[in-house]
């Protein structure tokens, strides 16, 4: 019997419309003005996406923004099966944007301050979203998955819609396909921390 191992994951929601219009309430007057946008200095050159975040820009509103994704976080938390308490500590968030032609070479989102990536897709025509499994580029070298009929991918598209919201390790290989469309592309991207829940003294005593 053939048997699987190092099985990979993700975590997946939608927003409801009414927390889709509050985030649109609160960052359409931002995301649709590109000047205050720029590449960061940390991406690679192959990348061609313009982005700004919750660190550098200060504003007030990304506390709110968090706040309103804390029930799908609460979702995830209930889903995963951990060894005891945990919570998810943001690092940083940001918004992504999309013109024509921008897209995202493969990367992933690897750091100690950090272990869980998200993204919430909020203007977008369709998935353009994929995993990438490098490992399964040494496989094909070996000439087995033209013999083999194993279940296996190189690389993975996930069906995505506008609203949806997807959790994932950070050291997954990941990336984004150009934006074929003329309407903007804005994407949430976000970086936390899951970690066992720290807990009060009375919370220990009770």
């Amino acid at each position: 019997m053939i048997k699987h191992f190092n099985p990979k994951w993700y975590f997946k929601d939608t927003l409801t419309d009414i927390d889709q219009q509050q985030i649109d309430n609160w960052f359409a007057d931002l995301y649709k003005d590109a000047e205050g946008f720029g590449i960061p200095k940390d991406w690679q050159k192959l990348c061609r996406v313009t982005s700004t975040d919750r660190k550098s820009d200060g504003n007030p509103i990304w506390e709110d923004y968090l706040k309103l994704l804390k029930p799908y976080q609460d979702k995830f938390l209930s889903e995963i099966e951990t060894y005891w308490d945990a919570e998810l500590i943001c690092d940083n968030v940001w918004v992504n944007r999309y013109t024509q032609g921008d897209f995202q070479e493969v990367h992933n989102h690897c750091h100690p301050d950090y272990n869980i990536a998200m993204v919430y897709f909020h203007k977008c025509n369709g998935s353009q979203f994929h995993f990438f499994d490098s490992s399964w580029t040494e496989y094909r070298s070996s000439g087995l998955d033209y013999i083999m009929n194993v279940v296996g991918e190189e690389i993975v598209q996930l069906e995505i819609e506008q609203g949806d919201i997807i959790m994932f390790p950070t050291n997954y290989p990941h990336f984004v396909s150009p934006n074929m469309n003329e309407e903007l592309r804005i994407t949430f991207a976000g970086n936390f921390k899951l970690q066992r829940k720290h807990m009060t003294i009375r919370e220990l005593t009770t």
